[in-house]
């Protein structure tokens, strides 16, 4: 595979990507795959490209997992199904580079303990401020004073268990459409940004992945 430029979706590996990254992939040749690695591989179902970090290598093969996911993937790859090494992000003037390695492990360290962090943040902020905050939500103004600085729409993703509704602002994921419950989950503080009634409500919609 010659190197090649792709663009990156999906919630994954926030925050390291975010939506609509340009990722520089280049091919292993005789280059070790490494621990810390983000790599390219074809999902098992073979219906999309998966952008993941290499979290074990071992004589059974090669273990993935998404930086802001909470469990390794539950496939187990060999090296002839690895695409190629992202290397770094955007291009031109606008590219950097992309820790790999044991670089690359100490960032994905470092991004698990922040989302650890922020899940605590969040737990303390829902416990104490809860009642506030919903009262924000719905007064709308937020939206109406922020709503044209952060746009939100809404993108579907063909998954291999069914169709995912997401919805982003300012280049993140920031909530989901719950197929079980029939209604959208929006992450604390963005609720104040996105007006969910306004939000499609796809009763088709019948799942996703993690």
């Amino acid at each position: 595979m010659a190197d090649k430029l792709i663009h990156y979706v999906g919630p994954s590996m926030n925050p390291t990507l975010s939506v609509g990254d340009g990722l520089n992939v280049v091919p292993y040749g005789t280059h070790p795959i490494c621990v810390g690695d983000v790599v390219v591989f074809a999902h098992p179902d073979g219906k999309q490209n998966v952008v993941h970090r290499v979290v074990r290598v071992d004589r059974t093969g090669i273990r993935t997992r998404g930086d802001n996911n909470n469990e390794d993937d539950p496939w187990t790859l060999s090296p002839e199904q690895i695409q190629g090494r992202v290397v770094s992000i955007g291009t031109g003037s606008q590219s950097r580079p992309l820790a790999t390695g044991w670089h690359g492990q100490a960032q994905a360290s470092a991004v698990r303990q922040w989302n650890r962090t922020r899940k605590w943040a969040r737990l303390q902020f829902s416990r104490f401020f809860h009642p506030v905050y919903r009262s924000l939500s719905s007064g709308g103004l937020f939206r109406r004073c922020l709503g044209s600085r952060f746009p939100s729409h809404v993108v579907k993703y063909q998954r291999s268990r069914g169709v995912e509704l997401v919805v982003i602002v300012a280049g993140r994921v920031v909530g989901k459409w719950d197929p079980v419950a029939q209604q959208w989950r929006i992450r604390a503080p963005w609720r104040l940004l996105v007006d969910e009634s306004a939000l499609p409500q796809d009763r088709a919609a019948t799942g996703f992945d993690p």
